[in-house]
């Protein structure tokens, strides 16, 4: 006697059908929420385009739709039925934070006679600084990307507020990727982050290198045209010299 055989597990569909009626039965109210927040920005920046108040208080009320966003979307996470439109609303406020720094430079500092290096320093560290603890805080992992895009918008930045000749940003840069092929194996981040570090490091020293050289042979051949342009007139001027009467 042997025991009968169990039953064969059902094979899989070879493909899902998405039923988007049903879907969007059971999320009508997500929908209208999202779609919602996506107005209220859009409304924010219309608003604060055309209203007629002057710049400093345009920007004013730019910042505090901007902190309306984010205090949103940081409390609707505590409410389990509108729990996912909170990665919508602080996203949306995470978008308008370096653009609240544009606004302020448009419409007073730019006036004030204020570099505008000073500024993009001050909204890159900024951002970055807003953009780290989201990511860190589990608000959503690919907060890391434009955090790095902020972080290497401020060592520009730096950069350019120390002046530096367009031909020496590549050793900035070849600084900066030295640096994070130093650091990644001791940031304190999961593997594969730390092998995202450490490829965009070489991938940066190898880019700012080829600038530099690029700017090397720039330089060059400028001061080569110079050289061949200021030969013939010396030449000239020694030879008017020698034929003037003593």
């Amino acid at each position: 006697f042997r025991p009968p055989r169990p039953a064969a597990p059902p094979k899989p569909p070879g493909h899902v059908r998405l039923d988007l009626r049903n879907w969007a039965a059971r999320r009508q109210a997500d929908l209208v929420l999202y779609l919602g927040a996506f107005l209220l920005s859009i409304s924010a920046l219309i608003f604060v385009s055309y209203t007629g108040s002057g710049g400093g208080a345009k920007s004013a009320l730019f910042g505090l739709y901007t902190l309306l966003f984010l205090v949103l979307g940081i409390q609707l996470r505590k409410w389990e039925r509108v729990q996912e439109a909170g990665p919508v609303f602080l996203g949306l406020g995470a978008v308008l934070v370096p653009l609240n720094f544009v606004a302020i430079y448009t419409n007073v500092l730019r006036h004030e006679d204020v570099s505008r290096e000073y500024v993009w320093l001050a909204g890159s560290l900024s951002t970055a600084g807003l953009y780290s603890p989201l990511a860190w805080r589990d608000f959503g992992k690919f907060y890391w990307l434009p955090a790095a895009g902020a972080y290497l918008a401020a060592y520009a930045s730096l950069g350019a507020c120390l002046h530096f000749a367009s031909e020496w940003y590549g050793p900035w840069f070849v600084a900066l990727g030295a640096a994070g092929v130093a650091a990644a194996p001791r940031l304190p981040v999961p593997p594969r982050a730390r092998g995202f570090v450490e490829g965009g490091s070489y991938a940066l020293v190898s880019a700012a290198l080829l600038r530099f050289d690029e700017r090397v042979d720039a330089v060059a051949v400028r001061r080569r045209h110079r050289h061949a342009h200021l030969a013939p007139q010396a030449f000239r001027q020694s030879v008017a010299g020698e034929a003037a009467p003593g």
